[in-house]
This record gives C-alpha cells, structure tokens and sequence, in this order.
C-alpha cells in the first residue's frame, strides 16, 4: 500500500521544504554537477544530491516505487539478480544481439516519470512534484537514488514488447533469450539465427526511438557462432559463466609479489606504499571472482589471510 497524498503542501512538509519555496528551485540547490570523461573521450554528466535531497529519493523508492512491478527480464537494480545472472541467461547459445541505449538515465523525461506516479492513484499536482524531486532540469540524472527504479519501471514496457516479439510465430523456432541490464540488451539463440536478429536489431531500434531513446550504434554487436561471449563484462561458455581471466591475473601476480617480497616491498616498489585498505581491494577482487569460481576463491582467500595485512 502506498502513502496517501493530496497536496503539494503535505509534501513539502513530509520532505522538511520550506512551505513558500519552489520544488524546482529546490532541487536546483541540492543538487551538483560534475562532469566526467568516459573512455570514447564523451563527457558524462553525472548528479550528486544532498543528504536532503538523497533522503527524498530514498523515501520516495521505498515508500512508492518500490511497489510497482518491473519485468522478470530486468536483472539490474533488482534483489537477487545482477550481471552474473544477466549473463548465465544466455550460457550455451551461439548468437548474439548486443545493444545498449546512448545516455540512457538522461532520456527518460520528467512527463514519464510524472505518468508512474499518475498511474499509482496520485493528482496531478502531486505526481508533478514527486517527478520533480526525480529529476533535474526536466530529466532523470545519472547519479540520483530514484534513477535506476525508475529506469526499470519505465523499461517494463519495452521489455514485455520485446517478449511479445520474440513468441511471434516466426519467431518461435529460434529459441530466442532476452535479459536487460540497465540499457544493456542482450539477446542470444542457440540455433542459426543472423538474419533474425538483424530484423530484431532495427526493431528495437524503432520502438526506442519512439519512447524519445536512441540506440548507441558504436556499441551494437552481432556475435556468431560458438565461442566465449562477454556480457556486462562476464564470459558466458557454453556450460558455465566466469569472470575475464585478467581479474584471476591481476590477483595471482599481486599474491606472488607479496608473498616472494613482503607487502610493504611490494608496495613500495609499485607505488602503492601507504594505501590503505589493500587488504580489502585484494579481498574485493576474490569475491568478485567468487560469483563464478567458489575454488579459486577458498584458495585465494587462505593466501590472503596469510599475508597478515592490517591495513
């Protein structure tokens, strides 16, 4: 059950804002921009609320998205799934459809996020300015608490078209599988299935374009065959998932080089002298690997206590 409101005025007294100012005004002040360069050299703009507003958005997710469905297809921002089960989706079939969505968060627009809370019984004043607390300068940001719940919420849609399509008759043969995470789209057949996917690719690309998204086309692939595929960052083989073989690397070398010479030789040589925490970066790596080798990581965990680090 949702909380009831009826009133901008409940609102700002619920959320501690000031009764005479203005939501938009509001959110403009608790909010801060910082800009950073991805690996294309594109500058991404990413978000940084206020406690204040943090705990708006984390009220809000809690108290009213989070009890709005979002589809069984979705494997991000939701509990028990992640990119290992996003990727264990698709272990054992040959092709392979990626696509991903250019400046995902940044493209769902205030209206839409004002629909959700339309269709979940709020007025219209009261929808308008949840959405607003949403958003900032009429959009969804990368970086606000309420992003990601949205963003699934918004994709149910697409993702129950996409299922629809996929069950078509001409269709049914391929075996088609779907999994989303975020606005990675991956979809994977283990039967002979290029020419398909290529009508699927422009589909999606259609429908998204009419919700006001736009395909990343630098980012589309179609693998063939057999072989390892990386999906969010996993390998999925035909029988099992792992994580890339450099993570397993980066790990042994830093164990061998810790053991042979001492932590703090060995940090001192590679710069790293006076990190801290570099226990727990090594542990962090383990457990990484762990999602898909429990062995490696019972081996490696003994290696780790052995070195009897502090810091």
């Amino acid at each position: 059950m949702i909380p009831k409101l009826i009133s901008v005025q409940q609102l700002k007294k619920l959320f501690k804002i000031e009764l005479t100012s203005n939501i938009e005004d509001f959110v403009e002040n608790n909010n801060q921009v910082y800009p950073r360069i991805k690996k294309n050299g594109e500058i991404r703009f990413i978000s940084s609320p206020t406690i204040h507003l943090k705990s708006i958005q984390k009220w809000i997710v809690e108290h009213i998205l989070s009890k709005k469905d979002c589809s069984e297809f979705c494997h991000a921002y939701v509990k028990e799934k992640s990119i290992f089960t996003n990727a264990g989706t698709h272990i054992g079939n040959q092709n392979l459809l990626k696509m991903d969505i250019h400046n995902f968060f940044d493209s769902i627009p205030h209206i839409s996020v004002k629909n959700i809370f339309i269709t979940m019984g709020y007025n219209l004043e009261v929808s308008h300015s949840l959405a607003l607390l949403c958003t900032y300068k009429g959009y969804v940001r990368q970086g606000f608490v309420s992003s990601p719940m949205i963003s699934n919420i918004i994709m149910k849609e697409f993702d129950d078209w996409i299922i629809k399509s996929l069950h078509e008759e001409e269709y049914l043969k391929f075996d088609f599988k779907y999994s989303r995470y975020a606005d990675d789209i991956a979809i994977s057949s283990k039967k002979k299935a290029v020419a398909p996917l290529v009508i699927i690719k422009e589909n999606i690309s259609d429908y998204l374009e009419k919700y006001g998204f736009i395909v990343n086309n630098d980012k589309i692939k179609l693998i063939k065959g057999k072989g390892p595929k990386l999906i969010t960052g996993i390998v999925v083989k035909d029988n099992s998932i792992s994580v890339p073989n450099k993570y397993k690397r980066k790990l042994l070398k830093e164990l061998y080089y810790c053991e042979k010479y001492g932590v703090e030789s060995h940090l001192l040589y590679t710069g790293q002298y006076g990190k801290t925490n570099y226990k727990e970066y090594l542990l962090g790596i383990a457990m990484y690997i762990k999602n898909t080798d429990n062995q490696f990581y019972n081996t490696i965990r003994e290696r780790i206590d052995a070195l009897n680090i502090d810091y």
